[in-house]
């Protein structure tokens, strides 16, 4: 993991979302419609929920933020990471919505 863990990433399946909006269209009035969540976890405790789940022994290990992310610029500059700037932009950034 990147960083310290603290970071929260709300995730979302693709068919809970689409189903949210297709009965959003059904609603005859105009109003505002919260999809999600407030009680996202951090990513530490996704991660170890995770483990604890599949019964595993593993640990989550940290690496530092900045060569972290630094590392990652370097591999997509030269071609050699499959991840981009979106990825080493959000790695270790709370995303809620």
């Amino acid at each position: 993991m990147v960083g310290d863990g603290s970071s929260r990433y709300q995730f979302i399946y693709a068919q809970d979302l689409a189903t949210a909006c297709l009965l959003c269209l059904k609603y005859e009035e105009s109003n505002l419609f919260h999809i999600g969540s407030q009680d996202v976890p951090t990513m530490r405790g996704m991660y170890e929920s995770v483990i604890r789940a599949a019964g595993s022994g593993s640990r989550v290990a940290s690496l530092p933020r900045r060569t972290t992310v630094a590392l990652m610029q370097l591999a997509h500059r030269l071609g050699v990471s499959p991840l981009g700037p979106y990825h080493y932009r959000m790695i270790a950034e709370s995303f809620v919505v």
